[in-house]
């Protein structure tokens, strides 16, 4: 549970190939949405909240999900459609991957996730040892 910005939970789910596993995760996961939603006294101020919560079996999907449907918002991401949700993304989205790299990226025609998934090359020509992390 990564609560370091205000505005958005990454929560990271285990044995997210149980059958009942999606179920239980949305459950929850709706029960934290709603409680942090809901208005709180503070002082005799009363403050309302909203809160953007992505939940995957990694927190590096969980912190992309957590930004995909802002403002609060609640995306789950099962590993089964992992790659489903990633493909269409932005290479933005990638951990490490700032305006620079973007740009050779995008030069090189590469603009989402799916044209890194499916670039026959090696990326590491492109944007140095770095590449070998997507």
């Amino acid at each position: 549970f990564d609560h370091r910005r205000e505005d958005r939970i990454a929560l990271q789910h285990l044995g997210a190939e149980r059958a009942d596993a999606e179920a239980k995760v949305r459950s929850f996961t709706t029960r934290v949405a709603e409680r942090l939603s809901a208005p709180f006294d503070l002082d005799g101020s009363v403050f309302e909240t909203t809160a953007s919560i992505g939940v995957a079996s990694n927190k590096l999907v969980a912190k992309i999900a957590s930004d995909h449907r802002k403002p609060d918002g609640l995306t789950l991401v099962l590993d089964r459609e992992k790659l489903r949700f990633l493909r269409p993304l932005a290479v933005r989205v990638l951990y490490g991957v700032g305006q620079v790299t973007e740009q050779v990226l995008n030069q090189a025609g590469l603009r989402t996730v799916g044209d890194l998934q499916d670039y026959p090359g090696d990326l590491r020509e492109l944007v140095g040892s770095f590449g070998s992390m997507f």
